[in-house]
């Protein structure tokens, strides 16, 4: 019963209603003995739990016990929780070729997203060799280059997710006596490993007026 209540909207609600069917027990005696905590269907931190306890007459009386004995069953079922929502990859950095996704680079991840946040020409390049079995490639930009390799699906001009932690980490404090050596028009990339072959790289040019949201040294 709580396995069939499981992927209900309301668990909890379609088990009572469950129960009451196959029973065939009133609303009214169900609230009943609800009330005197004799039934009960509980969701709790993704558990669905039933307790359900009746009153049965003794085969043989016994002094002690009495004629009748309560006789109580529980159940419990872990819910299947569902896919998170949300792009798993979010490029921020507007910039010309935000996204390689170089040859060899391979993702087996049907439920995750990949964000591409870049207007630009090229927003992404995509060489031969590619894979991607994801859930979706959403790319606010229009024009991309693509030398082959193969994408469960590509969507451009894509309704892109905002920055997730735009608000949520502080920006570091700088010292007043930090020094630096200035910007440095240098190529950075980052490669995010998937599964265990290839490997995807963010790449952006970095200047003063075009930094690189999603990007590291080389290491």
């Amino acid at each position: 019963m709580l396995v069939g209540a499981a992927d209900a909207q309301d668990p909890a609600g379609a088990a009572k209603n469950f129960f009451i069917r196959s029973t065939g027990m009133s609303a009214e005696d169900y609230a009943d003995l609800s009330a005197k905590g004799r039934i009960s269907f509980v969701l709790n931190d993704n558990t669905l739990s039933g307790t359900v306890t009746r009153t049965f007459a003794r085969p043989i009386q016994s002094v002690v016990g009495g004629s009748h004995v309560d006789i109580t069953v529980a159940a419990q079922v872990r819910l299947r929780k569902a896919a998170a929502q949300g792009p798993c990859i979010t490029v921020l950095a507007n910039s010309g070729q935000a996204l390689l996704l170089n040859s060899g680079a391979k993702m087996d991840a049907p439920n995750c997203e990949v964000h591409v946040h870049s207007t630009k020409d090229p927003a992404f390049i995509m060489n031969a060799g590619v894979d991607l079995k994801i859930a979706k490639l959403c790319v606010k930009g229009t024009k991309y280059i693509k030398n082959g390799g193969t994408v469960t699906k590509l969507e451009t001009g894509c309704n892109v997710a905002a920055d997730p932690y735009a608000k949520s980490i502080p920006e570091p404090a700088v010292p007043a006596t930090c020094q630096t050596s200035g910007a440095k028009d240098v190529r950075r990339t980052r490669s995010i490993r998937a599964r265990i072959a290839g490997s995807i790289s963010t790449a952006a040019r970095r200047s003063p007026s075009s930094p690189a949201c999603i990007s590291s040294a080389d290491r």
